[in-house]
């Protein structure tokens, strides 16, 4: 039986493993990307059945993917989860 693919797009290194261990643990198949650009491209080669989002990356970015993702009919029905470090709104 195959296992989901996800793709987990976070800048930042530390976050990105261990929400990938997590996945990995749980019998996922998880690829990792930093950028939007870098998300775009791979989706284009693989359409993921889910992505990860760490949504307060600089300028907006993980805003900005969703955006670009819902926008666009063969992106828009993939789901996404979106990950934030933002205790309180706000802060």
């Amino acid at each position: 039986m195959a296992h989901a693919y996800i793709l987990v797009v976070a800048d930042d290194p530390e976050i990105s493993e261990h929400v990938g261990q997590q996945l990995t643990n749980a019998r996922y198949e998880v690829e990792h990307v930093m950028s939007n650009d870098e998300a775009l491209t791979r989706i284009q080669t693989r359409r993921p059945d889910v992505i990860v989002i760490d949504f307060l990356r600089p300028d907006q970015a993980g805003l900005e993917l969703c955006r670009r993702l819902k926008q666009d009919l063969l992106t828009a029905i993939i789901p996404l989860i979106i990950l934030t470090s933002r205790a309180q709104p706000g802060h």
